[in-house]
Protein backbone atom coordinates (compact mmCIF):
# COMPACT_ATOMS: atom_id res chain seq x y z
CA UNK A 1 0.00 0.00 0.00
CA UNK A 2 1.41 3.68 -1.01
CA UNK A 3 1.52 6.47 1.48
CA UNK A 4 0.31 9.74 0.62
CA UNK A 5 2.49 12.67 0.65
CA UNK A 6 3.71 14.31 3.75
CA UNK A 7 1.64 16.56 5.38
CA UNK A 8 2.02 20.41 4.51
CA UNK A 9 0.85 23.32 5.92
CA UNK A 10 1.41 27.41 4.20
CA UNK A 11 5.24 27.36 4.36
CA UNK A 12 7.66 27.27 7.54
CA UNK A 13 6.72 30.88 9.11
CA UNK A 14 3.39 29.40 9.59
CA UNK A 15 4.07 26.76 11.09
CA UNK A 16 6.31 28.72 13.51
CA UNK A 17 3.81 31.15 14.55
CA UNK A 18 1.38 27.87 15.56
CA UNK A 19 4.25 26.77 17.51
CA UNK A 20 4.53 29.82 18.83
CA UNK A 21 1.16 30.48 19.60
CA UNK A 22 1.19 26.54 21.03
CA UNK A 23 3.34 27.12 23.27
CA UNK A 24 2.82 30.51 24.97
CA UNK A 25 -0.88 30.64 25.24
CA UNK A 26 -1.41 26.79 25.12
CA UNK A 27 -3.46 27.00 21.89
CA UNK A 28 -2.99 27.63 18.26
CA UNK A 29 -5.70 27.70 15.95
CA UNK A 30 -5.51 26.16 11.77
CA UNK A 31 -7.36 28.62 9.58
CA UNK A 32 -9.02 26.62 6.39
CA UNK A 33 -7.26 23.44 6.80
CA UNK A 34 -9.84 21.49 5.13
CA UNK A 35 -11.99 22.88 2.12
CA UNK A 36 -15.57 23.31 1.99
CA UNK A 37 -15.45 20.18 -0.59
CA UNK A 38 -13.67 18.10 2.44
CA UNK A 39 -15.31 19.03 5.04
CA UNK A 40 -19.09 18.22 3.76
CA UNK A 41 -17.64 14.78 2.68
CA UNK A 42 -16.52 14.45 6.85
CA UNK A 43 -19.82 15.90 7.59
CA UNK A 44 -21.64 13.20 5.66
CA UNK A 45 -19.62 10.79 7.27
CA UNK A 46 -20.68 12.44 10.94
CA UNK A 47 -24.17 12.02 9.85
CA UNK A 48 -23.74 8.17 8.89
CA UNK A 49 -21.56 7.83 12.92
CA UNK A 50 -25.02 9.64 14.41
CA UNK A 51 -27.64 7.64 12.06
CA UNK A 52 -25.59 4.91 13.52
CA UNK A 53 -25.89 5.53 16.89
CA UNK A 54 -29.48 6.42 17.35
CA UNK A 55 -29.74 2.77 15.74
CA UNK A 56 -28.40 1.39 18.80
CA UNK A 57 -30.39 3.93 21.23
CA UNK A 58 -27.18 3.65 23.90
CA UNK A 59 -23.14 3.87 23.91
CA UNK A 60 -21.78 0.92 21.51
CA UNK A 61 -18.45 -0.43 21.71
CA UNK A 62 -16.48 -2.55 19.14
CA UNK A 63 -12.73 -2.88 19.97
CA UNK A 64 -11.41 0.68 20.28
CA UNK A 65 -14.59 2.17 18.02
CA UNK A 66 -16.14 4.34 20.09
CA UNK A 67 -17.01 7.66 18.74
CA UNK A 68 -14.88 10.63 19.37
CA UNK A 69 -17.30 13.57 17.26
CA UNK A 70 -18.64 16.03 19.95
CA UNK A 71 -22.28 15.92 18.42
CA UNK A 72 -24.54 19.44 20.06
CA UNK A 73 -28.04 19.60 18.94
CA UNK A 74 -29.72 22.99 18.83
CA UNK A 75 -31.42 23.36 22.13
CA UNK A 76 -29.72 20.30 23.68
CA UNK A 77 -27.68 20.19 27.22
CA UNK A 78 -24.04 19.97 26.54
CA UNK A 79 -22.37 21.17 29.18
CA UNK A 80 -18.84 20.96 30.02
CA UNK A 81 -17.30 21.71 33.02
CA UNK A 82 -14.09 23.89 33.17
CA UNK A 83 -11.49 20.47 33.23
CA UNK A 84 -7.54 19.83 32.02
CA UNK A 85 -7.48 16.58 29.82
CA UNK A 86 -4.24 15.57 31.33
CA UNK A 87 -6.72 14.01 33.86
CA UNK A 88 -7.86 11.75 31.77
CA UNK A 89 -4.69 10.55 29.98
CA UNK A 90 -4.67 7.51 32.63
CA UNK A 91 -2.69 5.28 33.80
CA UNK A 92 -0.66 8.77 33.97
CA UNK A 93 2.83 6.00 34.03
CA UNK A 94 1.67 5.23 30.29
CA UNK A 95 1.74 8.89 29.13
CA UNK A 96 4.85 10.75 29.93
CA UNK A 97 5.78 14.41 29.87
CA UNK A 98 2.87 15.33 28.66
CA UNK A 99 3.88 19.57 28.36
CA UNK A 100 5.75 18.67 25.40
CA UNK A 101 4.85 15.34 24.18
CA UNK A 102 0.90 15.41 23.60
CA UNK A 103 -1.30 17.66 21.47
CA UNK A 104 -5.20 17.64 21.27
CA UNK A 105 -7.35 18.86 18.33
CA UNK A 106 -10.56 19.14 17.11
CA UNK A 107 -11.80 20.03 13.77
CA UNK A 108 -15.10 22.00 13.45
CA UNK A 109 -17.96 20.71 11.39
CA UNK A 110 -19.88 23.43 11.88
CA UNK A 111 -19.51 27.38 13.08
CA UNK A 112 -18.22 27.62 16.54
CA UNK A 113 -18.91 29.39 18.81
CA UNK A 114 -20.25 30.90 22.23
CA UNK A 115 -23.91 30.57 20.81
CA UNK A 116 -23.57 27.22 19.43
CA UNK A 117 -21.67 25.96 22.73
CA UNK A 118 -18.41 26.43 21.61
CA UNK A 119 -14.89 25.72 23.66
CA UNK A 120 -13.95 28.32 25.90
CA UNK A 121 -10.13 28.34 26.41
CA UNK A 122 -8.09 30.07 29.81
CA UNK A 123 -4.89 31.34 27.78
CA UNK A 124 -1.35 30.34 29.31
CA UNK A 125 -3.34 28.20 32.34
CA UNK A 126 -1.43 25.41 31.00
CA UNK A 127 1.84 26.95 31.82
CA UNK A 128 0.80 25.67 35.30
CA UNK A 129 0.54 22.27 34.89
CA UNK A 130 -2.00 19.58 36.41
CA UNK A 131 -3.66 22.08 38.97
CA UNK A 132 -5.43 18.77 40.54
CA UNK A 133 -8.96 20.07 39.72
CA UNK A 134 -12.04 18.53 41.06
CA UNK A 135 -12.88 15.36 39.08
CA UNK A 136 -15.73 13.93 41.76
CA UNK A 137 -17.89 14.60 39.08
CA UNK A 138 -18.06 13.88 35.53
CA UNK A 139 -16.86 16.89 33.40
CA UNK A 140 -19.82 15.57 30.79
CA UNK A 141 -23.11 17.47 31.98
CA UNK A 142 -21.75 19.70 34.49
CA UNK A 143 -22.18 23.63 33.60
CA UNK A 144 -19.37 26.23 33.69
CA UNK A 145 -18.61 27.05 37.25
CA UNK A 146 -16.53 29.77 38.39
CA UNK A 147 -15.66 28.69 41.32
CA UNK A 148 -14.35 25.97 39.96
CA UNK A 149 -11.42 28.11 38.48
CA UNK A 150 -11.07 30.51 41.25
CA UNK A 151 -10.42 26.86 43.33
CA UNK A 152 -7.33 27.03 41.37
CA UNK A 153 -6.26 30.27 41.01
CA UNK A 154 -7.72 31.26 38.18
CA UNK A 155 -10.62 33.59 36.69
CA UNK A 156 -13.54 33.43 34.31
CA UNK A 157 -12.56 37.31 33.55
CA UNK A 158 -9.71 35.89 31.79
CA UNK A 159 -11.97 33.00 29.31
CA UNK A 160 -11.59 33.71 25.98
CA UNK A 161 -14.31 31.81 23.13
CA UNK A 162 -12.67 29.42 20.68
CA UNK A 163 -14.33 31.38 17.19
CA UNK A 164 -13.90 28.67 14.48
CA UNK A 165 -15.26 27.78 10.79
CA UNK A 166 -16.04 24.87 9.45
CA UNK A 167 -12.49 23.65 8.21
CA UNK A 168 -10.78 25.55 11.08
CA UNK A 169 -8.51 23.31 13.56
CA UNK A 170 -7.62 24.40 16.72
CA UNK A 171 -4.97 22.61 18.47
CA UNK A 172 -4.41 22.93 22.61
CA UNK A 173 -2.60 21.54 25.56
CA UNK A 174 -3.66 18.37 27.68
CA UNK A 175 -3.01 21.27 30.49
CA UNK A 176 -5.04 23.85 29.10
CA UNK A 177 -7.94 24.67 31.23
CA UNK A 178 -11.03 24.55 29.16
CA UNK A 179 -15.30 23.63 28.82
CA UNK A 180 -18.45 24.83 27.32
CA UNK A 181 -21.48 25.14 27.33
CA UNK A 182 -25.10 24.45 25.74
CA UNK A 183 -25.71 25.41 21.94
CA UNK A 184 -28.34 28.13 22.05
CA UNK A 185 -28.16 28.47 18.33
CA UNK A 186 -30.42 27.05 15.28
CA UNK A 187 -27.66 24.57 13.91
CA UNK A 188 -25.64 21.57 14.93
CA UNK A 189 -22.60 21.84 16.50
CA UNK A 190 -20.25 18.78 15.47
CA UNK A 191 -16.58 18.68 16.79
CA UNK A 192 -14.31 16.03 15.50
CA UNK A 193 -11.45 15.03 18.48
CA UNK A 194 -8.35 13.29 18.34
CA UNK A 195 -5.09 13.28 20.41
CA UNK A 196 -1.63 13.17 19.23
CA UNK A 197 1.56 12.11 21.46
CA UNK A 198 5.50 11.35 20.54
CA UNK A 199 5.98 7.97 20.64
CA UNK A 200 8.73 7.48 22.66
CA UNK A 201 6.89 9.08 25.66
CA UNK A 202 3.71 6.84 25.16
CA UNK A 203 3.16 3.52 25.83
CA UNK A 204 -0.29 2.82 24.08
CA UNK A 205 -1.75 4.16 21.26
CA UNK A 206 -2.04 3.51 17.46
CA UNK A 207 0.65 4.90 15.23
CA UNK A 208 -0.93 7.71 13.33
CA UNK A 209 2.37 9.22 11.20
CA UNK A 210 5.98 8.46 10.83
CA UNK A 211 8.71 10.49 9.42
CA UNK A 212 5.81 12.70 8.43
CA UNK A 213 3.37 9.89 6.37
CA UNK A 214 0.56 8.49 7.14
CA UNK A 215 0.61 4.87 8.91
CA UNK A 216 -2.28 2.75 8.02
CA UNK A 217 -3.78 0.94 11.36
CA UNK A 218 -2.58 -2.91 11.40
CA UNK A 219 -4.66 -5.74 12.07
CA UNK A 220 -4.87 -5.94 15.81
CA UNK A 221 -5.69 -2.70 17.34
CA UNK A 222 -3.50 -1.24 20.01
CA UNK A 223 -4.13 -0.74 23.57
CA UNK A 224 -5.27 3.19 24.49
CA UNK A 225 -7.80 3.53 26.95
CA UNK A 226 -10.54 0.51 26.85
CA UNK A 227 -8.56 -1.17 29.67
CA UNK A 228 -10.61 -4.87 28.66
CA UNK A 229 -9.64 -4.61 25.26
CA UNK A 230 -7.67 -8.18 24.90
CA UNK A 231 -10.63 -9.61 27.57
CA UNK A 232 -13.58 -7.49 25.73
CA UNK A 233 -12.72 -6.94 22.02
CA UNK A 234 -16.40 -7.94 20.54
CA UNK A 235 -19.27 -5.66 19.81
CA UNK A 236 -21.16 -4.59 22.99
CA UNK A 237 -23.39 -1.86 24.88
CA UNK A 238 -21.47 0.10 27.48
Amino acid sequence: MGYPQPLRLRGAEVEQEHVAAFLSEGYAVIRGLFSPDEIAKIAAATDQLYAEGIGHGRSFRHGNLFNQVHWKAPGSLGDFAWHQDSRSRRPASAYRNLADSYVQTGLAIDPHGPESGGMRFIPRSHLRGDLGMDCSKKALGTPLQDEALEAVGLSVADAIDLMLEPGDLALWSPYLVHGSSSNRSAHKRRFYINGYVRAGDCDRGEWAFRGGRAVPLGPIPALVHYEELRERPEPHYV
